[in-house]
C-alpha cells in the first residue's frame, strides 16, 4: 500500500467518522461544490506547496493548493477535460487535465466564503491550483483488503482450490482477482455459478469492514493463468502494472 499522504488520510478518516469538524468555509465549499458538480467531496486542504515546482509541471507559478479529496477517480475526471496528445504509434492519446472554468468558480466561491468567516488567503487566486484527490477512498480500500486478505484468501482456496481449478489469488491495490488455470475453467465456473458464489464469499467479509461503503463488486474479478501466460509472459507485476 502506497500512503500518498498519512496526515490527510487521518485527517480526512477523522472527518468521516465525525469525529472532527470541517471548518465552516470548508463546509460551506464542499456544499457548493457537491450541490454544482454533483460529486461527493470527502474532505478539503488548503495548504501551501512546500516543494520547487519545475517549469513543466501543471502547479508552476502556484502557491498554494486547494484540495478536494473525492470518491473516485470517475469523480475527478467530471472536473477535467480530455485533451489529445500527438504521441507516436499512439493515434488516441489522451491526458486528462483539470477544467479551468470549474477552477475559477470554485475559487471565486472560495474567496466570498473567506470573507464571510475572515479567513485569510493572502494570495491572488491566479496562484491558487484547485485538485481534486482520490487517493483517500483507494487507501482506505487498500487498507481493508490488506486486513482480510491472508484469512480471506486461506478460506476461498481451502473450499473451491480444487473443484473451481484456482491456480491462485492476488490482490493489486484493492483489487482482488482470482486466477483459475485455465480460460476453460474460468468459462466453466462463469456459467456453473461458482464464480458468483466465490465473488459474494469475498465481497460479504470485505463489505464487514468498510465503514464508508466505498468498496464494489467489480474489484472482484476473475482470469486464468493461462491469460497470465499467454498476455503478461507470467508476471503479476505486468498484469497489475
Amino acid at each position: 500500500m502506497i500512503w500518498i499522504d498519512k496526515k490527510a488520510f487521518k485527517e480526512t478518516y477523522s472527518v468521516l467518522k465525525q469525529k472532527t469538524n470541517m471548518k465552516p468555509i470548508f463546509a460551506d465549499l464542499k456544499r457548493f461544490i457537491e450541490d454544482r458538480y454533483s460529486i461527493k467531496v470527502l474532505n478539503i486542504v488548503y495548504e501551501k506547496i512546500k516543494f520547487k515546482p519545475n517549469k513543466n509541471s501543471y502547479v508552476y507559478g502556484k502557491k498554494y493548493r486547494l484540495i478536494c479529496y473525492v470518491s473516485s477517480y470517475a469523480e475527478r475526471e467530471k472536473m477535467q477535460n480530455r485533451v489529445d496528445v500527438q504521441l507516436d504509434n499512439f493515434p488516441n492519446a489522451h491526458k486528462m487535465v483539470n477544467d479551468i472554468d470549474i477552477q475559477n468558480t470554485i475559487l471565486d466561491n472560495f474567496y466570498q466564503l473567506s470573507k464571510k468567516y475572515n479567513f485569510k488567503i493572502n494570495v491572488k487566486k491566479e496562484e491558487i491550483w484547485v485538485d481534486y484527490f482520490y487517493w483517500f477512498s483507494t487507501d482506505y480500500m487498500s487498507l481493508i483488503v490488506s486486513k482480510v486478505q491472508k484469512k480471506l484468501i486461506e478460506d476461498v482456496l481451502s473450499k473451491y482450490k480444487i473443484i473451481a481449478n484456482i491456480w491462485g489469488i492476488h490482490t493489486g491495490t484493492f483489487g482482488i482477482v482470482i486466477f483459475y488455470d485455465t480460460d476453460s475453467n474460468k468459462l466453466i465456473n462463469l456459467q456453473n455459478g461458482i464464480s458468483e458464489e466465490i465473488k459474494n464469499e469475498i465481497y460479504s467479509k470485505v463489505k464487514q469492514l468498510d465503514e464508508f461503503d466505498f468498496y464494489k463488486e467489480e474489484y472482484i474479478s476473475f482470469d486464468s493463468k493461462e491469460n497470465l501466460d499467454k498476455n503478461y509472459k507470467g508476471s503479476l507485476y505486468y498484469y497489475f502494472k
